[in-house]
């Protein structure tokens, strides 16, 4: 049973499941080299359609049951939330709130995209899945725990009419038990606030959430969060959900009334209120329906979730036995999603448990194509074992680039797309942002640490949590702070810890040892191989072009090591 998810929404992607396991799974970003690309992921299907002729495939499963053809550019985002409050967008969302107008809305909202999807596909069937049934399934076929009850939970800006959702997974099969209508978005909330950053919304919340620990206004931050619980919170002690309590139609519609919130209001301390409302918010509620359900074992997906500060907050909740966030768990994890319903809806086999998520195509080149595409300034030398020179050169304080091996679905760099440095090295943070990343002065990189070593670097809580996949932080020991401190947050000290596993990356895994043979440290800077606003490269020429055109000295690139002159 081949199975074809795709979502062609915001950074879009797509799956391709066979009898229950993902065989490949890729963002359309990779290919257009525009980060987040959204829209339909014409080349993402198309180079799996090559290698999997559609008459191969059984099933083709788009995420949303409804969606339009939109233009997800940066631009076009912008442009959305600045229209948010004007009386244009007050009446177009009163309109939605009516459930007959919504649905004449839905049908011709989506009619150019199922023209696109026949165009693509013929007469081959398709099939719609619910946005958040696509978030949950990803998080509970994802854990792949079916011998015990599990309480799945979504949250994210919205999709389908809705902004979050609850579910019960027993038995391979997921039950809803609670929705969230998208009116009463607290990640639109959250995006709205990046907006008034005059950033990105859907692409640098990551941003305010590490802005957020610099505020220490107490007085100022509780006066805003006090502010905002007046627009979004629960009704009463009892409620298992929060609701937009504000002036407007619905939160979209509220813009002008977050706007006054934070009228003459500092950024740090407005980074600040937005991240401790939203914990707070998120926590409360993930208490509430665990008490409720009596199911403490919990999995998590949407973007909300994709907030690490929260997550490490939900794993300390007393009232938690276990906590599993599906890795990169934004949209573009929903293709993986729909084709893990499908395949449970259908299948007496279920979808297998997430072993690890180096999703994308292998990295493959020729050497006479490396020695042509490569300036005159830079040599080039093969290295059977790559991993142990890289060592060397981190263990001398120099900074790496390593793109070897398949490459990893979602947005975080798990050492095969890299920048890799030592992180007690002086001014490192300085030197890969001029030279390369151009991040935000305030922003602080991440570390890789082999697995076995990790409590030596971080303090670990009483539930059980996954670090492998950097999706959540943790607050590093004190002893290792000055070693590890361009790996940490300059101010709180926590780090988004990647645990590094033999049998995931072997590879990867032996740099780390060979780093902790030289130097007696097992932990080391990583951050994706990029150019600032381009996605993680994907094959050889991208990488490539990221090296020329920026200061970076060494770049293994497979076995080949490649130093500028």
């Amino acid at each position: 049973m081949k199975i074809l998810g795709i979502h062609d929404g915001h950074n879009a992607a797509v799956c391709l499941l066979e009898d229950g396991k993902i065989v490949i799974a890729e963002q359309e970003e990779r290919y257009t080299y525009e980060k987040n690309q959204g829209g339909m992921p014409v080349n993402t299907i198309k180079q799996i359609l090559n290698n999997d002729p559609l008459d191969s495939i059984d099933k083709i499963a788009f995420v949303g049951s409804y969606m339009g053809q939109y233009d997800w550019s940066r631009e076009e985002i912008l442009a959305s939330y600045a229209r948010s409050g004007t009386v244009k967008d007050i009446f177009r969302q009163s309109i939605k709130q009516s459930k007959i107008a919504f649905a004449l809305y839905k049908k011709s909202a989506s009619q150019p995209r199922l023209k696109s999807i026949k165009q693509l596909f013929g007469e081959k069937k398709v099939e719609f899945i619910d946005h958040h049934l696509c978030h949950a399934s990803a998080a509970y076929y994802g854990k792949g725990a079916y011998d015990t009850p599990i309480l799945v939970v979504t949250a994210d800006g919205e999709g389908d009419g809705r902004s979050g959702s609850v579910y019960i997974g027993k038995d391979g099969k997921l039950n809803e038990l609670l929705t969230l209508p998208s009116r009463d978005s607290m990640g639109r909330l959250y995006s709205f606030i990046t907006y008034l950053f005059n950033m990105v919304p859907y692409e640098h919340e990551y941003k305010i959430m590490g802005l957020a620990p610099y505020c220490t206004d107490r007085k100022r931050i509780d006066q805003c969060k006090n502010r905002l619980s007046g627009i979004l919170g629960f009704q009463d002690s009892h409620a298992l959900l929060w609701k937009y309590k504000g002036k407007y139609p619905n939160i979209q519609s509220a813009g002008r009334e977050i706007k006054n919130i934070f009228d003459s209001t500092r950024f740090d301390v407005m980074a600040g209120a937005i991240q401790e409302f939203t914990e707070d918010l998120i926590t409360e509620w993930i208490r509430r329906i665990v008490k409720y359900t009596g199911v403490n074992d919990i999995a998590l997906s949407g973007g909300l979730f994709m907030n690490v500060k929260m997550n490490m907050l939900l794993a300390r909740l007393p009232e938690i036995n276990s906590i599993y966030v599906y890795p990169s768990c934004g949209d573009e994890s929903n293709a993986i999603g729909a084709a893990y319903y499908v395949q449970a809806r259908d299948n007496s086999e279920l979808p297998q448990a997430l072993k690890s998520y180096y999703l994308g195509e292998d990295l493959q080149f020729e050497e006479t194509w490396l020695k042509n595409a490569i300036p005159n300034n830079v040599s080039v030398e093969h290295h059977e074992d790559i991993e142990a020179q890289i060592a060397k050169l981190l263990a001398k304080g120099e900074i790496v680039g390593r793109v070897k091996g398949p490459m990893e679905f979602g947005a975080r760099s798990l050492g095969n797309r890299a920048i890799l440095a030592n992180p007690s090295v002086d001014g490192v943070l300085r030197t890969i942002n001029e030279m390369i990343k151009g991040r935000d002065f305030w922003m602080p990189f991440a570390p890789s640490v082999l697995e076995e070593d990790l409590g030596r670097y971080f303090k670990q809580d009483n539930t059980v949590v996954d670090y492998e996949y950097m999706i959540f932080t943790a607050d590093s020991n004190k002893n290792v702070r000055t070693y590890a401190k361009n790996a940490l947050h300059p101010y709180d000290y926590t780090g988004r810890p990647q645990a590094v596993r033999k049998e995931d990356n072997p590879d990867y895994y032996n740099l780390l040892k060979c780093y902790k043979e030289i130097t007696g440290e097992s932990l080391i800077l990583n951050t994706s191989y990029n150019l600032h606003g381009f996605p993680m490269v994907k094959g050889g020429e991208q990488a490539l072009h990221v090296f020329k055109n920026s200061d970076l000295k060494y770049l293994g690139l497979g076995n080949y090591m490649l130093r500028k002159e």
